[in-house]
């Protein structure tokens, strides 16, 4: 008999199935477009087209117009429906919507093997990247002195001092690299924190227990 390998099931830190979740619409007014997306979503830096849907310190998803489309992204259907109302809000006769598409890794995966090539959703402008992993990074170092309700209100570093506490904080960190990573969260480097609070890097897929 031959054994199929079990894919793991990806969900964000909402419990959301985690899918490359992408609405696209076709800009009809340039100028209000990026007075509303300004006004309302966190402005790449340099001024650029790019931006960032951030849910407090929490990255959700990113927005780019080029070409005379804008192109919302994020990693679960759930998450990609918020700033889809909150761009035709804004917006109004700005835009006009044209489609929304779902992949999930599965189904990607596969036509990576047929294509012979990786299928994965489309990185953040170059310029944006670098602003959200410099953002993520910072979060998470504040993280780790915050007490987390998950973990009896202790922070991070206190909670890996016993064996359950290391659990959980591998766990809440396992979370959120699959996260920021399915979401366009910059290149956190991950590894480098379990390090700090002197745990042994298990990567994204760790199995909840």
């Amino acid at each position: 008999m031959v054994e199929h390998p079990v894919t793991p099931t990806l969900v964000n830190r909402d419990g959301e199935s985690v899918v490359m979740a992408e609405a696209r619409y076709r800009v009809c007014d340039a100028v209000a477009l990026r007075s509303a997306l300004r006004k309302t979503f966190q402005a790449n830096p340099d001024g650029s087209d790019a931006y960032a849907w951030l849910k407090g310190e929490d990255l959700m998803g990113f927005l780019e117009v080029k070409d005379q489309v804008l192109t919302a992204q994020s990693n679960s259907r759930e998450r990609l429906g918020a700033p889809r109302r909150i761009i035709e809000d804004a917006a109004g006769r700005a835009v006009d919507h044209q489609v929304d598409s779902f992949t999930d890794p599965p189904s990607a995966a596969a036509r990576a093997a047929v294509s012979g090539s990786p299928s994965r959703p489309s990185p953040p402008p170059p310029e944006l990247g670098s602003a959200i992993t410099e953002f993520m990074s910072d979060h998470l170092r504040d993280w780790l002195d915050t007490g987390i309700p998950m973990l009896g209100d202790k922070t991070p570093r206190q909670a890996v001092r016993s064996k359950k506490g290391r659990s959980k904080v591998a766990s809440l960190l396992a979370d959120q690299e699959r996260s920021m990573r399915s979401s366009g969260g910059g290149d956190v480097d991950f590894a480098a924190i379990w390090q700090e609070l002197g745990l042994d890097y298990k990567g994204p897929f760790l199995s909840r227990r």
